[in-house]
C-alpha cells in the first residue's frame, strides 16, 4: 500500500517539476525538445545531482516516454565532467524490469546500445553514457532512420518501442543546443 501512495506521489511531484519547469523549443513528429532549467540527473561521479540548463530530447505518451538529457554547453563550460554525457531514461506501465541494477539497451534493427549497469527504479530503467562511446554514437546515428526505438531487458527481449519519426531532427537539435 505505501509503496504504490510513493509511486503516486513520486508521478505527480515529476508532473509539476514537468509544468513548471520545461520550455518546449522544438518539435518534429513524435518527438520534442525541450530547455530544462533544472533537472536531477546521475552524473558521471554515479551520485545525483541537480543540474542546470539541461537540453531535452524526448517522446512521451499517457503510458510511456524515452528522454535523453544532455547538459547546455554554458553548463559544460562550468562542470567539466559533463562534457559529452548524456542521461538516458525510460519508463513504461507495461514491464516489471524486476532488477534494481541490470543490462537495458536501445536498439533500432541496424545499430543497438546496451548498457551494462542500467538503473531501474520501480517506475524509470536509467543510464547515462559519458564520453558518447563509440557505439552508443552509433546508435544515435541511425536512431532516426527506422521506424521505432526499441528498449531491451537484460536478455534481449524487446519491453518497450518508440517511435522514432522525427528523432533525427530533434537529435541534431539537442546537440547543436549542447554545443556538440
Amino acid at each position: 500500500m505505501w509503496k504504490a501512495i510513493v509511486a503516486i506521489l513520486a508521478v505527480f511531484a515529476a508532473t509539476n517539476v514537468w509544468a513548471e519547469s520545461y520550455r518546449k523549443t522544438y518539435t518534429k513528429g513524435s518527438w520534442t525538445l525541450y530547455s530544462v532549467d533544472r533537472m536531477e540527473m546521475r552524473v558521471p561521479s554515479g551520485r545525483y545531482e541537480q543540474i542546470e540548463n539541461v537540453c531535452l530530447a524526448a517522446f512521451t505518451s499517457a503510458s510511456a516516454s524515452l528522454k535523453l538529457a544532455i547538459a547546455s554547453d554554458a553548463t559544460v563550460r562550468r562542470h567539466g565532467s559533463l562534457r559529452d554525457f548524456i542521461w538516458v531514461q525510460v519508463t513504461s506501465e507495461k514491464w516489471n524490469f524486476l532488477k534494481r541494477t541490470a543490462s537495458a539497451g536501445l536498439s533500432v534493427e541496424i545499430s543497438s546500445y546496451t548498457e551494462r549497469r542500467a538503473q531501474y527504479d520501480g517506475l524509470a530503467i536509467s543510464f547515462g553514457v559519458p564520453d558518447f562511446k563509440k557505439n552508443f554514437g552509433v546508435f544515435l546515428m541511425f536512431a532516426g532512420v527506422r521506424n521505432t526505438i526499441d528498449v531491451l531487458d537484460n536478455r534481449g527481449r524487446v519491453i518497450a518501442k518508440f517511435p522514432a519519426n522525427g528523432f533525427a531532427e530533434v537529435r541534431d537539435k539537442l546537440f547543436s543546443c549542447a554545443g556538440v
